[in-house]
């Protein structure tokens, strides 16, 4: 409970504000949407979790994006500051581009200490029979050359809702296995 965790993609706060709960108090959380981040602030203000630090950054250039206040970023240009990381609710996957993906890994691990956890979650675009059928076809699509100009790779997908859309890369196992190796 006293380990310093980095929580990446925190959203409004579910999974930092449960570790608070849950007696964690050395917590970070992050995430790049300016209206997350305020929704995260004040859940904790709302909830008296006031040693939660709730930063607006952009996961593959830390130090931390443009904040109103200089003192979190400096904090986090040390190295080795976290004990942990987490990246939940599909992990880094919303980052287009894998290169990008395997930057903000590469920068998780800088601002860990040395063999820090790292916990995420993440889809796997192979878990199912469906899913295999749907990127069998999907596939087919992009040597056509028919895929949605949008994407920019193979698994990357839109979700469409009432809410708007919402970008996601769906990896494979293999594909997660060598981004982790490579970064």
């Amino acid at each position: 409970q006293g380990a310093r965790l980095l929580e990446l993609g925190c959203g409004a706060g579910r999974v930092t504000l449960g570790l608070w709960d849950l007696g964690y108090r050395a917590l970070t959380a992050i995430d790049f949407a300016a209206e997350l981040v305020a929704q995260a602030r004040a859940l904790v203000t709302e909830r008296g979790a006031a040693g939660i630090e709730v930063l607006r950054a952009d996961a593959t250039r830390m130090p931390l994006a443009a904040d109103a206040d200089p003192a979190p970023r400096a904090r986090c240009r040390r190295v080795g500051r976290f004990d942990g990381a987490l990246c939940m609710s599909t992990g880094l996957m919303p980052i287009p581009g894998r290169a990008r993906r395997r930057r903000a890994r590469r920068e998780i691990h800088r601002l860990a200490r040395p063999d820090a956890p790292l916990l995420f979650t993440t889809h796997d675009r192979e878990d199912s029979r469906e899913e295999r059928l749907l990127w069998k076809l999907e596939a087919r699509r992009w040597e056509r050359g028919e895929q949605d100009p949008r994407l920019v790779d193979f698994g990357d997908r839109y979700f469409e809702d009432e809410a708007g859309r919402t970008f996601m890369h769906l990896p494979t196992r293999d594909e997660i296995l060598e981004d982790l190796a490579a970064t």
